[in-house]
């Protein structure tokens, strides 16, 4: 049993089966565990803080992954995914050509997709590119233009 069975189960024993056949618990039994499990609960499973090397690019980041394991699946968006050798070099692709307009370090580099693999693909081939992307909303370009242009050019 891992320790958040086990935290589950002090809070929920009729959930484990641990309540002797009955299949309630009683208000005063789940605030005692509330209790004694509620570090657990909002800080322990909550704690996604991961150290990473500040000094590595996300896109550096992301080619030690592919170097790693480069049939592992990246990206899954509905039916659809990318193992991270086939979304390297769509991105690699990507920001070959971008490099050829003229994309250059801190070059604001504007996408406008609908969310899916190719958002991936774009995001990562305009940070490898050196590019800074500015993400524009499909729906709300479709109605306000020249808004958004003016905004991303500032």
């Amino acid at each position: 049993m891992t320790s958040n069975d086990e935290a589950l189960s002090r809070i929920f024993p009729h959930i484990a089966g641990r309540d002797g056949g009955r299949r309630e618990a009683s208000g005063r039994s789940v605030v005692h565990a509330w209790e004694e499990e509620r570090e657990q609960v909002l800080y322990g499973w909550n704690d996604t803080t991961v150290e990473y090397p500040k000094e590595k690019c996300i896109h550096e980041l992301f080619e030690e992954q592919v170097e790693k394991r480069p049939e592992a699946v990246a990206v899954v968006y509905e039916d659809q995914q990318l193992t991270y050798g086939e979304l390297n070099r769509r991105a690699n692709r990507l920001a070959h050509y971008l490099r050829e307009l003229g994309v250059e370090p801190d070059t604001r580099v504007a996408i406008c997709v609908e969310r899916g693999l190719e958002m991936v693909v774009g995001l990562l081939g305009i940070l490898k590119a050196g590019g800074a992307y500015v993400p524009l909303d499909p729906a709300y370009l479709r109605n306000d233009s020249a808004t958004c242009w003016k905004t991303a050019d500032q």
